[in-house]
């Protein structure tokens, strides 16, 4: 979101609180996301929660890159952080879960692993999609974010329950 924000407020004609209030809903959704989380995975089962999750993230992001305007940004950024806040909270668990004794610390390990790589990878592809046009580019820098969340809906349904 940060390589994205200068693009959207000359794009969308926003100003400095609304693309402050942007940034941060996704911190307040998540945390209701997080709260519903434990009784969602109660009635789905962690793995079903974890892939209705993913969709939170498809679905938020092709919202973000198709985003007319800041209303539909926002509340794709909202769906967004109650994924966030799903996979956050049930993510470990599962993993916890299905590990064996010996590898549970290193598996267990792997999300927080896979947070700090994608953070970085964002930063580098925000970094070379900054050169496209205003229009495409901060759209293709929320966007593509649904091309890993649908890899892990199809790859959390081929792990055992």
């Amino acid at each position: 979101m940060s390589g994205a924000m200068i693009f959207i407020k000359e794009d969308l004609k926003v100003n400095d609180t609304q693309i402050s209030v942007l940034a941060r809903i996704l911190n307040v959704c998540a945390l209701v996301g997080s709260l519903a989380a434990g009784r969602t995975s109660n009635f789905l089962g962690r793995r079903y929660t974890i892939v209705l999750a993913s969709i939170m993230f498809l679905v938020g992001s092709v919202l973000m890159g198709y985003a007319p305007n800041y209303p539909i940004l926002l509340i794709s950024r909202c769906i967004v952080g109650v994924g966030v806040g799903y996979a956050l909270m049930i993510s470990p668990v599962y993993s916890a879960e299905i590990s064996s004794p010996k590898s549970r610390g290193f598996i267990t390990s792997l999300p927080e692993l896979g947070i700090s790589t994608e953070i970085l990878t964002g930063y580098l592809a925000n970094y070379f999609m900054a050169a496209l046009p205003l229009k495409l580019g901060w759209r293709l820098m929320l966007g593509i974010a649904a091309v890993p969340s649908l890899g892990l809906a199809i790859g959390i349904l081929k792990m055992p329950e």
